[in-house]
């Protein structure tokens, strides 16, 4: 079985969003890139790369440009993604995006083959898995900086009420809202005391017993706010605080000297085996967020089981289209773990 041609498609822009009450993620207005990579026995297989990696225009040439000729005419069964990934990367200076596209074929030659042989796409990942359930916690909470957070607690209470297991926010958004790539350059600020007030009433507002996550998207000004907030809502039992500073090792290091065993979350974005290696082996974070969309199943697999081997817990970051989702709900599922959880993007998807 081999691989004859490749459809790429370009969703277009949405205009609507701006009449958004609320924030929305950059991708809903600006669209985002999928693919279908067809096989010589009338089978395929689809594709999500991540919509931040790159432009529409960079993701659509890194895949039919550079990454399609290396993989054309070649036999699904035997193809290394490894060597395809090391022949590719002479060919860009966009890594990320590259290894996003990289990982979305992996996804899309994984569904080819579950087809192929009939069995769970879990299956091909990991021939010994079995279905299991799988926990979702909420992941919304997005308002901007001229609104009340009070808002977002009937928001909170809905969900809980509908059997997730958590909810996570994220601070005020500035109103002009500043695109994905612009806000992780530079981060904006936020008023942490009004933040805290805040999470003292929704922890009341929704018992002990939910778990409350919030991502700071790296926008703690320096390691000493951090400190002051991760202390905070530690003491109101948060479940994970995600990103509170830019995510550079050497930041964390001094979050992490002073062992009070924060529950940090992180690793949305990672893609390089190393780099995510030495964020394992510190043994520090309590919560890694790989996706799948930016990391290869086989590679996705082993550092899972690493990650578990520490002690460590994996819940996979899971915020864009459905072709990502169910990417990300299949190697949930493939993995021979208990307790299982996965993000779930609760915001109403304009391509859903």
């Amino acid at each position: 079985m081999k691989i004859k041609s490749f459809d790429i498609f370009l969703i277009n822009e949405n205009k609507s969003r701006n009449a958004h009450k609320f924030p929305q993620p950059t991708y809903f207005e600006k669209g985002f890139v999928f693919f279908k990579l067809n096989t010589d026995s009338n089978i395929f297989g689809l594709g999500e790369p991540n919509p931040y990696s790159g432009s529409k225009k960079e993701i659509s040439y890194i895949l039919n440009k550079i990454i399609f000729p290396l993989i054309k005419d070649q036999d699904v069964n035997k193809l290394n993604i490894n060597i395809i990934k090391n022949l590719a990367l002479k060919k860009t200076k966009n890594i990320p995006c590259l290894f996003s596209c990289i990982a979305a074929i992996s996804n899309a030659i994984y569904e080819i083959q579950s087809k192929f042989e009939k069995k769970n796409f879990s299956q091909i990942i990991n021939k010994n898995s079995k279905k299991e359930s799988i926990s979702l916690y909420a992941s919304g909470g997005m308002i901007f900086e001229n609104q009340e957070y009070e808002y977002l607690i009937d928001e909170a209470i809905k969900f809980k009420e509908k059997k997730f297991i958590g909810w996570k926010f994220r601070p005020k958004s500035p109103t002009k809202l500043l695109s994905h790539r612009s806000r992780s350059k530079n981060p904006p600020p936020f008023d942490v005391k009004e933040l805290l007030i805040f999470s003292q009433k929704l922890r009341l507002a929704v018992g002990e017993n939910f778990k409350l996550m919030v991502d700071f998207g790296s926008r703690c000004k320096n390691v000493k706010e951090a400190i002051y907030i991760l202390d905070a809502l530690k003491e109101m039992n948060f479940y994970f605080i995600e990103e509170p500073i830019k995510t550079k090792l050497k930041n964390y290091k001094k979050l992490f000297h002073l062992n009070k065993n924060y529950k940090i979350a992180l690793g949305e974005y990672f893609y390089n085996n190393k780099d995510i290696n030495n964020w394992v082996n510190i043994n520090k974070i309590n919560t890694f967020q790989f996706d799948s969309n930016m990391i290869i199943f086989d590679d996705f697999y082993k550092l899972s089981k690493k990650v578990y081997q520490k002690g460590l817990n994996l819940i996979p970051h899971n915020w864009y289209n459905l072709i990502n989702n169910n990417t990300n709900i299949s190697f949930l599922n493939s993995l021979p773990i208990s307790n299982k959880i996965i993000e779930y993007n609760i915001l109403n998807n304009p391509y859903k």
